[in-house]
Protein backbone atom coordinates (compact mmCIF):
# COMPACT_ATOMS: atom_id res chain seq x y z
CA UNK A 1 0.00 0.00 0.00
CA UNK A 2 2.81 2.39 0.89
CA UNK A 3 4.58 1.74 -2.39
CA UNK A 4 1.37 2.01 -4.40
CA UNK A 5 0.56 5.35 -2.81
CA UNK A 6 4.05 6.80 -3.33
CA UNK A 7 4.18 5.52 -6.91
CA UNK A 8 0.84 7.13 -7.70
CA UNK A 9 1.98 10.35 -6.05
CA UNK A 10 5.22 10.32 -8.02
CA UNK A 11 3.28 9.80 -11.25
CA UNK A 12 1.07 12.78 -10.53
CA UNK A 13 4.10 14.89 -9.66
CA UNK A 14 6.01 13.77 -12.74
CA UNK A 15 3.12 14.86 -14.97
CA UNK A 16 3.42 18.43 -13.72
CA UNK A 17 5.36 21.03 -15.78
CA UNK A 18 7.90 21.50 -12.99
CA UNK A 19 9.07 17.91 -13.36
CA UNK A 20 10.43 18.48 -16.83
CA UNK A 21 13.67 19.85 -15.42
CA UNK A 22 16.64 17.54 -15.03
CA UNK A 23 16.04 15.09 -12.19
CA UNK A 24 18.48 14.20 -9.45
CA UNK A 25 17.16 10.64 -9.04
CA UNK A 26 16.25 7.54 -11.02
CA UNK A 27 12.55 6.63 -10.91
CA UNK A 28 12.38 2.99 -9.79
CA UNK A 29 10.29 0.14 -11.10
CA UNK A 30 10.63 -1.50 -7.67
CA UNK A 31 11.13 0.10 -4.23
CA UNK A 32 14.61 -1.37 -3.78
CA UNK A 33 15.75 0.08 -7.10
CA UNK A 34 15.36 3.65 -5.85
CA UNK A 35 18.51 5.73 -6.23
CA UNK A 36 19.42 9.41 -6.42
CA UNK A 37 21.04 12.39 -4.77
CA UNK A 38 20.16 13.44 -1.23
CA UNK A 39 21.64 16.18 0.95
CA UNK A 40 23.09 14.37 3.97
CA UNK A 41 23.79 16.27 7.18
CA UNK A 42 27.06 15.46 8.90
CA UNK A 43 27.33 13.96 12.36
CA UNK A 44 29.22 16.85 14.01
CA UNK A 45 27.82 19.56 16.26
CA UNK A 46 28.25 22.13 13.54
CA UNK A 47 27.40 19.98 10.56
CA UNK A 48 26.75 21.03 6.97
CA UNK A 49 24.71 19.17 4.38
CA UNK A 50 26.66 17.48 1.62
CA UNK A 51 25.32 16.05 -1.63
CA UNK A 52 25.60 12.25 -1.74
CA UNK A 53 24.33 9.58 -4.15
CA UNK A 54 22.13 7.05 -2.32
CA UNK A 55 21.20 3.65 -3.71
CA UNK A 56 20.16 0.19 -2.56
CA UNK A 57 22.97 -2.35 -2.68
CA UNK A 58 22.66 -4.41 -5.88
CA UNK A 59 22.82 -7.76 -4.05
CA UNK A 60 22.20 -6.94 -0.37
CA UNK A 61 18.86 -5.16 -0.50
CA UNK A 62 18.93 -4.51 3.25
CA UNK A 63 21.82 -2.09 2.71
CA UNK A 64 21.49 1.48 1.49
CA UNK A 65 24.83 2.84 0.34
CA UNK A 66 25.93 6.40 -0.33
CA UNK A 67 28.84 7.85 -2.27
CA UNK A 68 29.99 11.07 -3.90
CA UNK A 69 28.47 10.17 -7.26
CA UNK A 70 26.95 7.13 -9.00
CA UNK A 71 30.20 6.49 -10.87
CA UNK A 72 32.65 7.59 -8.17
CA UNK A 73 33.95 4.05 -7.75
CA UNK A 74 33.91 4.04 -3.94
CA UNK A 75 31.40 4.17 -1.11
CA UNK A 76 31.54 6.69 1.72
CA UNK A 77 29.09 4.79 3.93
CA UNK A 78 26.08 2.52 4.23
CA UNK A 79 22.93 2.08 6.33
CA UNK A 80 21.82 -1.37 7.47
CA UNK A 81 18.03 -1.34 7.16
CA UNK A 82 17.79 -4.29 9.55
CA UNK A 83 18.80 -1.91 12.34
CA UNK A 84 16.50 0.96 11.35
CA UNK A 85 13.92 1.82 14.01
CA UNK A 86 12.39 4.96 12.53
CA UNK A 87 11.87 6.47 9.09
CA UNK A 88 9.98 9.75 9.34
CA UNK A 89 9.43 12.97 7.48
CA UNK A 90 10.61 15.87 9.64
CA UNK A 91 9.58 18.75 7.39
CA UNK A 92 7.41 18.11 4.34
CA UNK A 93 7.87 21.72 3.17
CA UNK A 94 11.66 21.50 3.30
CA UNK A 95 11.61 17.86 2.04
CA UNK A 96 13.65 16.55 4.99
CA UNK A 97 13.42 13.13 6.66
CA UNK A 98 15.44 11.03 9.08
CA UNK A 99 16.54 7.41 9.28
CA UNK A 100 17.22 6.33 12.86
CA UNK A 101 19.47 3.44 13.91
CA UNK A 102 20.94 2.61 17.35
CA UNK A 103 24.26 4.06 16.18
CA UNK A 104 23.15 7.25 14.46
CA UNK A 105 20.34 9.43 13.15
CA UNK A 106 20.74 10.18 9.43
CA UNK A 107 19.30 13.60 8.57
CA UNK A 108 18.52 13.73 4.84
CA UNK A 109 16.97 16.24 2.47
CA UNK A 110 15.35 15.53 -0.90
CA UNK A 111 15.12 18.02 -3.74
CA UNK A 112 11.34 17.82 -4.25
CA UNK A 113 8.16 16.53 -2.64
CA UNK A 114 8.08 13.79 -5.28
CA UNK A 115 11.53 12.51 -4.29
CA UNK A 116 10.67 12.77 -0.60
CA UNK A 117 7.58 10.59 -1.09
CA UNK A 118 9.49 8.05 -3.18
CA UNK A 119 12.36 7.74 -0.72
CA UNK A 120 10.02 7.50 2.26
CA UNK A 121 7.99 4.77 0.56
CA UNK A 122 11.03 2.86 -0.70
CA UNK A 123 12.78 2.87 2.68
CA UNK A 124 9.63 1.87 4.54
CA UNK A 125 9.05 -1.00 2.11
CA UNK A 126 12.69 -2.14 2.29
CA UNK A 127 12.75 -2.03 6.10
CA UNK A 128 9.55 -4.09 6.22
CA UNK A 129 11.05 -6.61 3.79
CA UNK A 130 14.33 -6.80 5.76
CA UNK A 131 12.88 -7.13 9.27
CA UNK A 132 9.25 -8.08 8.85
CA UNK A 133 8.34 -4.96 10.82
CA UNK A 134 7.20 -1.59 9.64
CA UNK A 135 9.57 1.14 10.92
CA UNK A 136 8.08 3.65 13.29
CA UNK A 137 7.10 6.85 11.49
CA UNK A 138 7.31 9.11 14.54
CA UNK A 139 4.80 11.79 15.50
CA UNK A 140 4.52 15.55 15.63
CA UNK A 141 4.96 15.49 19.42
CA UNK A 142 8.12 13.42 19.11
CA UNK A 143 9.48 15.75 16.45
CA UNK A 144 8.71 18.77 18.63
CA UNK A 145 10.31 17.12 21.65
CA UNK A 146 13.40 16.19 19.66
CA UNK A 147 13.70 19.74 18.35
CA UNK A 148 13.40 21.09 21.91
CA UNK A 149 16.09 18.70 23.11
CA UNK A 150 18.36 19.68 20.22
CA UNK A 151 17.87 23.35 21.10
CA UNK A 152 18.62 22.65 24.77
CA UNK A 153 21.75 20.71 23.88
CA UNK A 154 22.89 23.52 21.58
CA UNK A 155 22.33 26.08 24.36
CA UNK A 156 24.29 23.97 26.85
CA UNK A 157 27.13 23.55 24.39
CA UNK A 158 27.22 27.30 23.90
CA UNK A 159 27.36 27.84 27.67
CA UNK A 160 30.21 25.34 27.96
CA UNK A 161 32.04 27.13 25.15
CA UNK A 162 31.54 30.54 26.80
CA UNK A 163 32.75 29.21 30.17
CA UNK A 164 35.78 27.60 28.55
CA UNK A 165 36.65 30.87 26.82
CA UNK A 166 36.27 32.82 30.08
CA UNK A 167 38.44 30.29 31.92
CA UNK A 168 41.15 30.57 29.27
CA UNK A 169 41.07 34.36 29.52
CA UNK A 170 41.37 34.20 33.34
CA UNK A 171 44.32 31.80 33.04
CA UNK A 172 46.03 34.16 30.62
CA UNK A 173 45.43 37.17 32.92
CA UNK A 174 46.79 35.22 35.91
CA UNK A 175 49.90 34.24 33.96
CA UNK A 176 50.50 37.87 32.92
CA UNK A 177 50.08 39.03 36.55
CA UNK A 178 52.55 36.40 37.74
CA UNK A 179 55.09 37.59 35.16
CA UNK A 180 54.66 41.21 36.32
CA UNK A 181 55.18 40.18 39.96
CA UNK A 182 58.37 38.34 39.05
CA UNK A 183 59.62 41.39 37.14
CA UNK A 184 58.92 43.73 40.07
CA UNK A 185 60.58 41.37 42.56
CA UNK A 186 63.65 41.17 40.31
CA UNK A 187 63.81 44.98 40.03
CA UNK A 188 63.46 45.36 43.81
CA UNK A 189 66.27 42.85 44.42
CA UNK A 190 68.54 44.72 41.97
CA UNK A 191 67.76 48.03 43.68
CA UNK A 192 68.63 46.60 47.12
CA UNK A 193 71.85 45.14 45.77
CA UNK A 194 72.85 48.46 44.20
CA UNK A 195 72.12 50.33 47.44
CA UNK A 196 74.23 47.89 49.42
CA UNK A 197 77.12 48.30 46.99
CA UNK A 198 76.96 52.12 47.28
CA UNK A 199 77.02 51.95 51.07
CA UNK A 200 79.90 49.51 51.07
CA UNK A 201 82.02 51.77 48.82
CA UNK A 202 81.76 54.82 51.16
CA UNK A 203 84.00 55.35 54.33
CA UNK A 204 82.43 54.20 57.53
CA UNK A 205 80.02 52.22 55.51
CA UNK A 206 78.35 55.39 54.22
CA UNK A 207 77.32 56.60 57.73
CA UNK A 208 77.83 60.31 56.96
CA UNK A 209 75.56 61.46 59.76
CA UNK A 210 77.55 59.47 62.33
CA UNK A 211 80.84 60.99 61.13
CA UNK A 212 79.42 64.49 61.31
CA UNK A 213 78.26 63.92 64.88
CA UNK A 214 81.69 62.58 65.87
CA UNK A 215 83.39 65.65 64.34
CA UNK A 216 81.14 68.06 66.26
CA UNK A 217 81.86 66.27 69.53
CA UNK A 218 85.58 66.42 68.86
CA UNK A 219 85.47 70.17 68.19
CA UNK A 220 83.50 70.82 71.34
CA UNK A 221 85.99 68.82 73.38
CA UNK A 222 88.95 70.80 72.02
CA UNK A 223 87.26 74.10 72.81
CA UNK A 224 86.50 73.09 76.36
CA UNK A 225 90.09 72.01 76.84
CA UNK A 226 91.39 75.47 75.82
CA UNK A 227 89.02 77.18 78.16
CA UNK A 228 89.95 75.09 81.17
CA UNK A 229 93.63 75.11 80.59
Amino acid sequence: RVWAFTTAFAYLMSSSPSSNRRRSFVAPAHPTEMQGYLMKKGAGSVALRKRRWFAFHPTCKHLVTYSLAPDSGGLTGSIDLRQVTTVKVTDDKDFTFTITTPQRVYDLKAATAEELALWNGSLTFACLAATGKRPHAGSADEATGAAAKDAEIAALRKQVGDLTTAADQMKQAAAESADKIKTLESQLAEAKQASAQVKASQPWGGNTALLASAGVCLCVGVCVGFVLF
